[in-house]
């Protein structure tokens, strides 16, 4: 039978335990990137259309949309880019969420696939990755999802 004094002994050496196990579980995963992280990738923010609660950005032919928290942390990132398929806005996700930061990656990518749509989903530990591509008119339209966990 344990002592009232050992319990607070044990108390004091499971508690750390405990929080150091979820700290090594989540020591992959980088904080989203803030708002000033953006702006230094991709320059001031421009006028989101049609009134939202976004932050838009653009890069060239990329449309950005971000979602901030209350910490100026993003919560989900969506990219858009019109007649250049998926591999610009790639390039750019890579540099705003480097796949250093991302976590382990869960599971292998689910595929998905129409005679002129794809996407695929990344789902890593700390947030989850949606492509999609559409070429049904000869003008491979792109988009990228991201949300953290």
């Amino acid at each position: 039978m344990l002592s009232l004094r050992t319990v607070p002994i044990l108390l004091l050496i499971i508690v750390p335990t405990e929080l150091l196990s979820v700290h090594q579980s989540e020591e992959g995963c980088r904080m989203a990137p803030s708002r000033s992280a953006f702006e230094e990738i991709l320059g001031k923010p421009v006028e989101c259309v049609g009134g939202t609660k976004h932050t838009c950005f653009r890069k060239d032919s990329i449309s950005i949309r971000v979602l901030f928290d209350s910490f100026n942390r993003a919560e989900t990132i969506l990219v858009s880019e019109v007649c250049s398929g998926v591999r610009g806005p790639t390039e750019l996700i890579n540099r705003l969420v480097p796949k250093d930061g991302r976590g382990k990656l869960l599971k292998a990518p689910i595929h998905d696939s129409t005679s002129c749509s794809k996407s695929y989903v990344e789902e890593y530990e700390c947030l989850t990755i949606q492509y999609s591509e559409n070429n049904c008119m000869n003008c491979p339209t792109a988009g990228v999802d991201i949300k953290w966990k």
